[in-house]
């Protein structure tokens, strides 16, 4: 079964007829390549298939199952978009990273929300992320990438003095095999935001001398976000 099928597939802006009943489709493990002049319709035609653009007529089946199909007469809500969407990964012409999320992050993004949306998630979440990642990390390898990892942290301390001589140090370790990258710093008591902040960022929290707000911990177990705190400062490096 063909993982993609798309079946006269369609679409004008104005008089101007961009695509006429377009048909391909793709078997798993295989490139498919559209080669046009600029201007041919080759962009207009990825942003059909990812639902930036509206077909006028056509059909797009992945692995068999019906994800557009012009001829219905009732239009999807965004949030049966945003779910078909997840089919699909395009990188623009000028495309950018996350600039919160590490290399590895970027990469592994599309997984991962597909993932929540599997019915078994809550069960498999910690053997889904391994996979995840180890993916991630052998993608990464093809293109050398790999060599040195990006650790990403947010720092907390009891008072700004001693912020400021930890973010210091921590700037100052050198390694070959993981750079580090503080996205956040702040004084007090760890907090749910901090919480929210380090999984969006796929960071840890570093604490010096200080505890957690109410919830902390069970919002971190599940997000997946390690807190580590130490009361004597030379542990902490």
């Amino acid at each position: 079964m063909a993982i993609l099928e798309v079946q006269e597939l369609s679409k004008r802006f104005g008089d101007v007829e961009v695509l006429r009943k377009i048909n391909c489709s793709l078997e798993a493990g295989e490139a498919l390549s559209i080669i046009g002049s600029s201007g041919s319709g080759k962009t207009t035609l990825l942003r059909c298939l990812n639902f930036l653009e509206t077909s006028d007529a056509g059909r797009v089946l992945v692995r068999g199952e019906t994800v557009f199909d012009a001829a219905e007469p009732k239009k999807p809500s965004e949030a049966a978009l945003r779910r078909r969407r997840l089919h699909f990964g395009l990188v623009f012409q000028s495309f950018n990273l996350f600039p919160q999320y590490t290399a590895l992050g970027n990469v592994t993004l599309a997984p991962r929300l597909q993932a929540k949306a599997r019915p078994d998630y809550k069960e498999k979440a910690a053997a889904l992320s391994r996979e995840i990642e180890e993916r991630g990390m052998a993608l990464l390898g093809q293109m050398g990438a790999d060599e040195k990892k990006e650790l990403s942290c947010i720092v907390k301390s009891d008072t700004q003095g001693s912020l400021e001589a930890i973010v210091e140090a921590l700037r100052g370790i050198k390694s070959e095999k993981v750079s580090l990258k503080i996205i956040g710093t702040g004084t007090g008591n760890v907090s749910l935001t901090d919480v929210k902040t380090a999984a969006a960022g796929k960071a840890m929290i570093v604490g010096f001398d200080i505890g957690n707000d109410s919830g902390v911990q069970q919002q971190a177990r599940h997000d997946g976000v390690r807190i580590t705190t130490f009361r004597i400062i030379y542990e902490l490096m």
